[in-house]
């Protein structure tokens, strides 16, 4: 899983990568994460909120019954406020 451990401000864009091999299921905080969310077996989010926020897990399985799971925590904090140049 890469990365495990991310920061990224609200409105970036973020990509959690799993390496598992087969049919792969993704969790946030241990509800199912949607499929809008998924490509392939990685996460791509275009515009991360505060609400996205956790720990994500994916889980996988081959088609010879050999089971794959990694965690990622995301964290996503508001963008500092933008001040006019003196």
């Amino acid at each position: 899983m890469e990365p495990e451990y991310q920061v990224v401000y609200t409105g970036d864009k973020v990509a959690i990568n799993c390496n598992s091999i087969g049919y792969t299921t993704w969790l946030k905080d241990g509800v199912s994460v949607p499929s809008s969310f998924m490509i392939g077996n990685n996460i791509q989010i275009s515009s991360a909120t505060s609400d996205m926020s956790g720990v994500y897990k994916c889980q996988g399985v081959n088609n010879q019954g050999l089971e794959f799971e990694a965690e990622a925590t995301l964290l996503v904090g508001g963008k500092l406020p933008m001040f006019g140049t003196l």
